[in-house]
């Protein structure tokens, strides 16, 4: 009789509710949450049923394959006593050093603040330092803030993931220090080094890893072109050496994981990733890039060993389940996109955040154009001026020169996010054009289309969508429709015309 690996004895399992746990890896330092489906077999597994068919009998709900799939999700987590998780547990359990003294700074990705203070509105400028609030006092520049009688006066306290911080407040939805022409009044009378860390930062990331200090870009700034224009005339060693003093100074940090998830179940070390890293950010297109990433994930797959006898469907009793269609798979994406936005519009509008409102359903049409279920007026791209930074070219040496690919996601996953995001960006930026009735498609209006895209995509209820839709993430890296190992299993509903669950 063929048996099904253990579970890992060694795990910590608590209940998220009636019907789903959490599990907490002290070796890898994950916490896993087992949907109502994974929980269930998890239960009749920790309960003895050791062999494809008396766990299937032990959860009689679920249709054999399910079970199965289920299984090997488990397995992917790692949550198993078998050979993937002892082949790659020796990776885990140190903290490896970082290099925080060196910066690592793509020569293209060189922003200087163009001052518009598009930035300054509609979000809490903070945390707030001692030395930032000495010099609101020193010059007091709380005489200019409204109800504010000393500097102590012009922050709020806000509770964040890091605990408390001061922020600066709101006055007609800017901040309280921008003052006439647009200007930082904190700028002004102190200099740039008294404004708050995260401004300082802003829109740049870090990341330390073992070489360094990784800098990217988000694409949240609205003049970013005309601040990469500003940046070319700064010397590479120059802003190194000033955003070295920035994360000094406090700026926010991540760091690459060691070692790196690049699949489902697949761990590489950082170093091994960073390699690939190196040759592959600075990429013109992310085409480029893919082949190179996906050969890194197959030969991970390989070295590990042919997937284990229980996972053949042959195993399992009744009939194996249809393979996954890819097609349908892809076409599956935008749908559900399409779900969360809608959700998002009707959730803006009660809270009535307009702006948030309008973009989640500019999104939500832009996915219409994508799929072709709506055809828009023939537009075409305007050639940007020579020498003028390309808004798509920044967007993607931005999201890769910072890990971002790999923080929190698995290195796939994190490419076919960005994958979405830039075919999304150039949805939107047509349709404005078309709404705009103009046939050229100009760089306002790609800067505008990645902008929106990139901060819906991030808002929570399209964000848990994509993490559960991870195996059409991850299939629209490829256009075979032989599905890879890789890709992983798709959530329940996501081709057949059902609804992702998004907890």
């Amino acid at each position: 009789m063929l048996h099904l690996p253990p579970l890992r004895g060694d795990l910590r399992v608590e209940s998220a509710d009636e019907d789903t746990l959490i599990v907490s890896d002290p070796l890898t330092g994950h916490r896993t949450h087992l949907g109502a489906e994974s929980a269930a077999v998890w239960r009749a597994r920790a309960a003895g049923h050791d062999s494809p068919l008396g766990l299937c009998a032990a959860v009689s709900a679920l249709p054999p394959p399910v079970v199965r799939d289920r299984m090997r999700q488990i397995g992917d987590a790692l949550l198993l006593d078998d050979d993937r998780f002892r082949a790659q547990a020796p990776l885990f359990g140190s903290t490896p050093a970082v290099d925080d003294g060196r910066l690592i700074l793509d020569p293209d990705l060189r922003h200087r603040c163009v001052r518009c203070g598009s930035s300054c509105l509609g979000v809490d400028i903070g945390p707030i330092s001692d030395r930032t609030l000495a010099a609101v006092d020193a010059h007091r520049l709380w005489q200019g803030t409204a109800d504010a009688e000393s500097a102590a006066e012009t922050v709020q306290r806000r509770i964040t993931e890091q605990g408390p911080v001061r922020v600066f407040g709101h006055a007609d939805g800017a901040c309280i220090m921008l003052r006439e022409g647009d200007r930082c009044a904190i700028h002004a009378a102190a200099g740039e080094a008294a404004k708050p860390a995260g401004c300082r930062q802003f829109p740049y990331t870090f990341t330390a890893t073992p070489d360094g200090v990784a800098v990217g870009l988000q694409f949240e700034c609205r003049s970013l072109v005309e601040s990469a224009t500003a940046g070319r005339k700064v010397a590479l060693d120059v802003r190194a050496a000033e955003l070295a003093q920035v994360v000094a100074d406090g700026a926010l940090v991540s760091r690459l994981p060691d070692p790196v998830t690049v699949g489902p179940g697949l761990f590489v070390p950082a170093k091994r990733y960073l390699d690939w890293w190196a040759a592959h950010a600075r990429v013109e297109r992310l085409a480029d890039a893919l082949p190179a990433a996906i050969a890194l994930v197959e030969a991970r797959r390989a070295e590990l060993g042919p997937a284990p006898p229980w996972l053949s469907p042959a195993a399992w009793p009744g009939a194996p389940a249809p393979p996954v269609d890819m097609k349908a798979l892809r076409q599956a994406l935008p749908h559900q996109l399409m779900g969360a936005c809608a959700w998002l519009t009707r959730d803006a509008a009660g809270r009535r955040d307009l702006v948030e409102q309008e973009q989640a359903e500019l999104v939500r049409k832009a996915l219409l154009v994508q799929t072709g279920a709506v055809r828009l007026p023939p537009t075409a791209a305007v050639p940007a001026p020579a020498g003028t930074p390309d808004p798509r070219r920044i967007a993607l040496r931005g999201a890769l020169a910072d890990h971002r690919s790999v923080l929190g996601i698995d290195l796939l996953q994190g490419l076919g996010r960005l994958q979405v995001w830039l075919d999304l960006a150039d949805a939107v930026a047509r349709l404005r054009a078309a709404q705009a009735a103009r046939r050229p498609v100009r760089a306002a209006d790609v800067t505008d289309g990645l902008i929106i895209a990139h901060r819906i995509l991030r808002t929570g209820i399209v964000d848990h969508t994509l993490r559960a839709a991870h195996a059409a993430v991850r299939a629209t890296l490829v256009r075979d429709e032989a599905a890879p190992p890789w890709v992983g299993v798709p959530a329940p509903g996501l081709i057949g015309g059902g609804a992702v669950t998004v907890s």
